[in-house]
């Protein structure tokens, strides 16, 4: 009787949180236009101050069908370039 009521809670617990996993991950198409919605190290590339939105829906013409917004913005904070890793030369005396 014991086994028979764990077996019933186990299948009444997996029908119940199905559905919470049910959900895609958002897949973006327009990622030639925003590169920074993919890789985070876009960020500030272009050298300009840049806004997306993106929203994207999918199954046209059903109810209830899975929508998905994006919106970013992007600057870059200091006006000059500066490399984070410096190669061993004479001037720095690492050879």
């Amino acid at each position: 009787m014991r086994f028979c009521l764990q077996t019933l809670a186990i299948l009444v617990f997996s029908f119940l949180t199905k559905p919470a996993i049910c959900q895609n991950t958002p897949i973006y198409s327009h990622y030639m236009m925003d590169g920074f919605t993919i890789n985070s190290a876009m960020a500030g590339y272009e050298g300009l101050t840049v806004f997306n939105l993106i929203t994207r829906q999918q199954w046209l013409g059903l109810d209830y069908a899975p929508r998905t917004f994006s919106f970013s913005f992007q600057t870059r904070l200091l006006q000059r370039s500066y490399k984070i890793i410096s190669r061993p030369n004479r001037k720095n005396k690492f050879i």
